[in-house]
């Protein structure tokens, strides 16, 4: 019985470090209000590529079909056209005013 017991409080405690607690670490798609580990998303905000979390083309696999059946992909440079700094740098202002309206405040420097 106390072996039982051994077994099943080690596996307890490795759910629980492989899976956490049910926070979010940052590291996954959606909205977050909080920055992960490597400072790469504050307030739902990608600071790495200067574009919303929730429609980066760069960190999430699942809107790049998307952008693509919309014909909105930049091939030269690997990211939505709607993104590319790159061809169109106009585009960062867009994407900083829309921070600023959302937060009061300028964004992060990627």
């Amino acid at each position: 019985m106390k072996k039982l017991l051994c077994i099943v409080t080690v596996f307890t405690m490795l759910v629980i470090v492989t899976t956490g607690c049910g926070k979010s670490n940052g590291t996954s798609t959606g909205e977050h209000s909080t920055t992960n580990a490597s400072g790469h998303v504050i307030d739902g905000w990608c600071v790495e590529h200067g574009v919303p979390e929730k429609i980066c083309s760069r960190c999430d696999p699942k809107v790049v079909a998307e952008f693509k059946k919309n014909g909105d992909w930049c091939e030269e440079h690997n990211r939505a056209e709607s993104q590319c700094f790159i061809c169109n740098p106009d585009l960062e202002e867009k994407f900083i005013a829309q921070y600023e309206a959302q937060n009061g405040k300028k964004p992060p420097k990627p």
